[in-house]
């Protein structure tokens, strides 16, 4: 039994934020809310996704400024075209989720807007599946150089010491659990990437490259981790550079799979 509690626990600390995580949910219960979820910043991340699969007008022609029925911030560009200001990466990530919220809302009879409770709950449900993907990898990182315990203790501080748990349990869905989750994924591929490259971990944190920054551009910082993993001097700096100088098609390769992702974003 002590055995199964140290091989254990680090999971045990990951269901235990997820039990907490939903009964928090679903006491306040923010999707049945009016101004509930769909509010603030994820107003303009969520908006290519009714705008393009309910309106069928990603231009927001649609929109009247004083018709309230619609949550659709823009900005005017010099054309007096409209445009949503925030990047699609959000959106991406949302969109699992928004299909099964208007899936459920034909089902439930609910008002198939893209505003009502159905959508409102799996987006909030959704936020939750990116916390706990990234939790995921968070414990297969941490397990690489920590005991089980001090990866659990890891996992709760960064849930509850930090901003995290109001973001996925309270004031959802906005950016940072979703960067969170990327940002773990990122850091575990990285070290895999490093200790043994292919074609298939080059590609896909080329990917994930481009998500992270199409989620939040500011966060394209988070390749200054790949570049310089491992490395502790100067040395190792100049020895890194010559490396990536060396491997220059590996380098190739990650760029275009990050522009792959952002060609939506250019065509918009």
């Amino acid at each position: 039994m002590l055995n199964f509690f140290k091989t254990k626990i680090s999971r045990a600390a990951n269901v235990l934020i997820l039990v907490i995580t939903l009964s928090t949910i679903f006491s306040i219960k923010n999707y049945n809310k009016e101004n509930g979820v769909i509010k603030w910043d994820v107003i303009s991340y969520y908006a290519y996704l009714p705008a393009t699969f309910i309106y069928d007008d990603i231009s927001l022609s649609f929109v009247d400024k004083k018709d309230k029925s619609y949550k659709f911030w823009y900005t005017t560009a010099d054309n007096g075209g409209r445009v949503i200001k925030t990047s699609m990466g959000v959106s991406i990530l949302y969109s699992p989720f928004f299909f099964m919220g208007h899936a459920a809302a034909h089902i439930m009879g609910e008002d198939p807007t893209g505003f009502t409770s159905p959508y409102k709950l799996f987006l909030t449900l959704g936020a939750v599946f990116y916390l706990m993907l990234g939790l995921y990898y968070l414990r297969k990182v941490l397990n690489m150089f920590f005991p089980q315990w001090v990866t659990a203790l890891t996992c709760i501080a960064i849930v509850f010491g930090t901003n995290l748990f109001h973001y996925a349990a309270v004031n959802h869905p906005v950016s940072h659990v979703f960067s969170f989750c990327l940002f773990s994924i990122f850091i575990y591929l990285t070290i895999k990437w490093h200790k043994n490259k292919s074609l298939k971990l080059t590609i896909l944190l080329g990917l994930l490259t481009g998500l992270i920054a199409l989620v939040r551009p500011v966060n394209i910082i988070i390749v200054l981790f790949f570049a310089f993993y491992g490395v502790t001097s100067v040395q190792g700096i100049i020895d890194r550079i010559s490396f990536f100088i060396k491997e220059w098609k590996q380098v190739v390769i990650m760029i275009v799979a990050f522009f792959v992702v952002w060609i939506p974003q250019f065509l918009y």
